[in-house]
Order: C-alpha cells, then sequence, then structure tokens
C-alpha cells in the first residue's frame, strides 16, 4: 500500500529552495509579545539550572556525613529505641540529622 503512494512521488527538484533562518532571526522577527516570551523562558532555564545546582552540592553535603553519627543511629534504628534516636539526632547538627529527628517526632 505504502509502496504505491511512494512511487507516486515526483522525485524530480522543481528548483524550490528553502529560506534558511537562524534562530536569532526567528526571534526578532516574532515581535515585542514573542520577545517577552523568550526572555521569560531563558529566564525560567537560568533558575532552574541554579535551583538544581544548589540542590546537587546540598546533597553531595548530606551524603558526606559523619559516619559514626550514621552508625550510631542505624544501630539505635534496628533496636527500636526512639529516644535515644531523637537525642543524637538533636545533637548532631546535621541536615539528614534534622531530616531523621522529624520522622522520629512525637
Amino acid at each position: 500500500m505504502f509502496l504505491s503512494i511512494f512511487l507516486q512521488v515526483d522525485t524530480a527538484t522543481t528548483g524550490t529552495s528553502v529560506a534558511s533562518q537562524s534562530v536569532f532571526d526567528i526571534i526578532l522577527n516574532s515581535g515585542p509579545l514573542g520577545i517577552t516570551i523568550i526572555s521569560i523562558q531563558v529566564l525560567l532555564v537560568f533558575i532552574a539550572l541554579y535551583i538544581f545546582i544548589e540542590r546537587y552540592f546540598t546533597i553531595s553535603a548530606v551524603v558526606k556525613e559523619d559516619q559514626r553519627v550514621m552508625q550510631n543511629l542505624r544501630s539505635n534504628i534496628g533496636s527500636g529505641n526512639i529516644s535515644t534516636i531523637q537525642s543524637i539526632c538533636a545533637s548532631s547538627d546535621t541536615p539528614l540529622a534534622r531530616m531523621i529527628e522529624k520522622d522520629y517526632s512525637d
């Protein structure tokens, strides 16, 4: 079925040429509203990149926590000592300890 459609296409060039435009030309020809919309999109891309990079560094810092505190928390979580878990988390001022403390708060 498709073969018969493809065979009907005239492959001879008729001399039509496609005018190429750069992205900058398209933006300038879009008018004030188009330029405003594209400017807002570019601004949002930079904001998203900033948030992504900031979160990446924050999460990287959380991963590099004190392993002694984490081992102590793991052993107490396994044994179910909730009051000890809360006191360990309160004494260590790390983002991960604050998250675990909120999990085990009353």
